[in-house]
């Protein structure tokens, strides 16, 4: 993301905060615009269907901001979409190119990807997978990636208390809840 981030800012040359917030969000805008166009020239009605359904609530999900969890969306549905169809030439080249992108946009979707990988297997998206994720390790220090995705993430969520934030829907209704559930229950 701070590389889509420094490149619209050498594109665009913001002088201020507002032009740069909305050069971003306009990417953002013209990034969903081309692969909605994308995904119905691809997958035809069911294209259309996810783009107007995706289109019309993505707000309510933080969509329209400058954020990977919004853009990874698009790449991961065209993925999806291609399991169980016949692909194209140029299918195999959009794969391996989204694989990657999801891959080395949010951890999290690591293991979704790879399995969309696998049941897409081709060897043209697994070469251009293997030769971009080559070169993204290597223009980057090993030891620093490994630190800022492993390291500094395995503190935070140590530090968190995962249990209890997976519990919470049951300890909402408990008193560890606080006087702001309290006061909620006694509205109700």
């Amino acid at each position: 993301m701070a590389y889509i981030s420094a490149g619209i800012q050498k594109f665009v040359h913001p002088q201020t905060i507002y032009a740069l917030v909305l050069a971003h969000r306009e990417f953002v805008v013209v990034w969903a615009i081309a692969w909605d166009i994308m995904l119905v020239l691809r997958f035809g009605w069911v294209g259309l269907g996810f783009s107007v359904l995706y289109e019309t609530t993505k707000g309510f999900v933080f969509g329209e901001r400058f954020l990977a969890e919004a853009l990874i969306v698009y790449p991961i549905v065209y993925l999806v979409g291609l399991v169980g169809n016949k692909r194209t030439r140029l299918d195999s080249i959009v794969v391996g190119v989204s694989t990657w992108f999801v891959v080395f946009s949010r951890e999290p979707y690591i293991p979704l990807a790879l399995l969309l990988l696998i049941l897409l297997y081709n060897r043209t998206s697994i070469a251009i997978f293997l030769l971009l994720s080559l070169g993204t390790i290597f223009i980057h220090s090993p030891g620093d990636y490994f630190f800022n995705v492993v390291t500094v993430n395995t503190m935070l969520v140590s530090s968190a208390n995962v249990l209890q934030s997976l519990a919470y829907p049951i300890l909402i209704f408990s008193a560890e809840a606080g006087i702001f559930f309290a006061l909620s229950k006694s509205v109700l």
